[in-house]
């Protein structure tokens, strides 16, 4: 595929560091309650807010996985009310290679034991294998495109099918294989944003390697 390129630079945003003094700390208003739900974690947009807003169109919306406001504050809710029921209900969408023998367990009492708190002990599961073997095998997804990468020039564009990425990233991870890379082992990545950088990210992933970015 072909590249444009154009003299367009991008300006750096400007930033300020804030200081906050020790009394100032003591100040600040600390909730009642872990759970409790205040009125202004919820979004309301007033007509004023949304003058300007271009919304998606309303096909496009029905086939997202949150097609609206109202549905994402439900799940909030749900998230922050019963995070146990709402976690199972979103880890049973993934491929586990082995599933959890429980799912949640801790202890907030030093009266009864050492503070702990584990989520889905036992469990084992591939991340690579469950944003691309899965989709492609399991949901067809082969054709589909995974991401549409965009450089800082205009024309300077591409895409990347999930069963391009499968292909490529298989590719690397053997080649980290070859040159000893193992499971446990750290990687770090120097790459700018760029296609091979999520290649690179997810072969880590599929033999179990850590990686660190180290943004170009």
């Amino acid at each position: 595929m072909s590249m444009g390129r154009c003299s367009r630079r991008s300006n750096l945003g400007d930033f300020r560091l804030f200081t906050i003094k020790a009394d100032e700390l003591a100040n600040m208003a600390v909730p009642a309650q872990r759970h409790q739900l205040s009125d202004h974690v919820l979004f309301e947009h007033s007509e004023k807010e949304l003058h300007g807003i271009v919304l998606p169109d309303n096909r496009i919306t029905a086939e997202g996985h949150v097609s609206s406001m109202e549905q994402y504050q439900e799940m909030y809710k749900r998230s922050v009310e019963n995070p146990e029921a709402f976690w199972q209900e979103i880890a049973e969408q993934f491929h586990w290679h082995k599933p959890p023998t429980s799912f949640l367990s801790y202890n907030f009492n030093v009266e009864d034991g050492p503070i702990f708190v584990k989520w889905m002990e036992g469990a084992q599961t591939n991340i690579c294998y469950n944003v691309l073997d899965r989709i492609v095998k399991d949901q067809n997804g082969e054709n589909t495109v995974a991401f549409y990468w965009e450089g800082n020039y205009p024309g300077d564009c591409n895409e990347i099918t999930y069963g391009q990425l499968l292909v490529e990233v298989c590719k690397f991870a053997n080649v980290l294989k070859a040159k000893g890379v193992k499971k446990g082992d750290r990687v770090a990545i120097y790459l700018p944003m760029i296609i091979e950088l999520v290649i690179a990210m997810l072969a880590c992933a599929r033999i179990g390697a850590v990686h660190s970015i180290v943004v170009n």
